[in-house]
């Protein structure tokens, strides 16, 4: 699970918009966005799954499912 990078939609909720503030998921905003992912470094794949792994208590599902639920049905 600390392999696959998310990615979300520009118009994203505000738990995904933290994970993407701290290079844990990657905002796509149109088709371009597909290209530059294939471009990524090495390194900077590396930093985001260093990222996802440093920050597992807002990554793992487990621990945040309930937040997110409760937050999805405020809406």
């Amino acid at each position: 699970m600390y392999g696959i990078i998310p990615l979300v939609p520009h118009n994203i909720h505000s738990i995904y918009k933290t994970l993407a503030d701290k290079k844990m998921a990657i905002v796509i905003k149109d088709k371009s966005d597909f290209k530059r992912l294939l471009k990524m470094s090495d390194d900077e794949i590396q930093e985001y799954r260093d990222n996802i792994y440093n920050n597992s208590d807002l990554f793992t599902f487990d621990k945040t499912g309930d937040m997110l639920i409760k937050e999805l049905e405020k809406n």
